[in-house]
């Protein structure tokens, strides 16, 4: 009884220090936002908005790599949560860490197969390597997550006419 008592009551805090975190971080003092997010995960290390917080701003600072630290962290929970293997996986590919980041993606699509975007990308990544079975596997994966959706039915449309099949476009 007493352990959920204490979640409970941390909680509470961590969503107010957290809402004063976004108030300060979109301030003139965004540093500011810094112990206020570390405050946060003190009581929760595995607290994905503070990280993301921190992560943010540390990227508005200029300080790509130090952003990876808190990622990486964050990405060797288990399970790991999905919002920072994306981050991580952006970051990755923005410091040119291409093979790393195409892990990291390989876990995030374990976790969240129906992502669009990420989808997208590996369509698109097969066209640009004239992998037409791949292009067609990655667009089924698509298509199936969103079989209503207009833009699902354009990006496979356009990636079979680059493909020169003009006619599964169609």
């Amino acid at each position: 009884m007493t352990s959920s008592t204490s979640g409970g009551s941390a909680r509470a805090p961590a969503k107010l220090l957290l809402a004063r975190a976004r108030l300060v971080r979109h301030g003139p003092t965004r540093r500011a936002a810094f112990p206020i997010y570390d405050q946060v995960l003190s009581v929760d290390p595995n607290n994905v908005e503070a990280t993301l917080g921190k992560v943010a701003l540390y990227m508005e600072a200029g300080l790509t790599r130090t952003a990876l630290q808190p990622l990486e962290g964050a990405s060797a929970r288990r399970p790991p949560p999905v919002a920072p293997l994306r981050a991580l996986a952006g970051l990755l590919h923005a410091l040119g860490r291409d093979t790393d980041a195409f892990e990291v993606e390989s876990r995030y699509a374990a976790l969240r197969f129906d992502d669009g975007v990420y989808l997208q990308g590996q369509v698109d990544l097969a066209v640009s390597r004239r992998d037409k079975a791949g292009a067609e596997r990655w667009a089924g994966r698509l298509l199936d997550s969103e079989p209503q959706s207009a833009w699902a039915h354009g990006v496979v449309a356009r990636a079979r006419v680059a493909l020169g099949d003009s006619a599964a476009a169609i």
